[in-house]
Formats: C-alpha cells, structure tokens, sequence
C-alpha cells in the first residue's frame, strides 16, 4: 500500500510546475537576473581569482621549499597580479550598477514580481510622445 507512481507523479510534476510559476514571477526578468549573476562573478573568475591563486601559490611554495632555492616574485609579477586585482575590484561595482540600473528601467517599464506585463499606452499604440 502508499502512494501509487502516478500519483507520485502527479505531485512532482505538480511541484515543478508551481516552483516555475513561482520563480518566474519573483524574477520577471530573467536576462537582468542572469546579467547580475554575471557582474558578480565575471570580474573574480577573470580576474581576481587567478592573481590571488597565483599569489597564494607562490607564497605557500617558498615557505614549503626548505631546501630548494624558489625564486621571489618579481615586481613584473607583483604588478601584474594587482593590476589584475585592481580590475576585479573596478569592473564588478561597475557591471552590477549597470545591471542594478537595467532592471530598475525594465521594472519601470513592466511592473513588478506577479504583476501583468503592462505597457503603457504609448507602448500598446506604436506611438511615442516625441511623434
């Protein structure tokens, strides 16, 4: 006896289709949404967390090597890894407000989570205020 697997079914597919009406609604607007995720992560992965790696790397093998004579970082490579720093910290505040920015205007022009897609009536009748 228990739940028969259509009825399991059923409730997953229930589930599934409840968790996109949800998902769909809170976040209208995907591309923004995805936009965002890339701001926070594009200037770390490409730029951040290699220098720091690097550093790391380097640092944890001198102090390891007791023996072995390993070379400091030259300044080419200090210069490099905090340029590459310094880019981490520029382009992530500066995609994110450009991203913060797009969906404030998309939610302007939209509306919100659960609301209807709305246009304005400029929007529905082709014709712009500047015609």
């Amino acid at each position: 006896t228990g739940i028969t697997p259509n009825v399991q079914w059923f409730f997953i597919a229930l589930a599934v289709a409840m968790n996109s009406y949800i998902v769909s609604n809170v976040i209208p607007f995907f591309k923004d949404l995805t936009e965002i995720i890339g701001a926070l992560n594009l200037g770390p992965i490409s730029f951040g967390f290699p220098a720091t790696l690097y550093i790391v790397h380097r640092l944890r093998a001198r102090r390891k090597s007791s023996g072995i004579s390993l070379k400091a970082m030259s300044r080419l490579d200090w210069s490099v890894c905090i340029l590459l720093l310094f880019l981490c910290a520029y382009t992530v505040p500066i995609g994110l407000w450009a991203d913060v920015t797009a969906l404030i205007r998309d939610w302007h022009t939209f509306g919100g989570p659960f609301d209807c897609h709305r246009y304005s009536a400029e929007h529905r009748s082709g014709i712009s205020k500047n015609d």
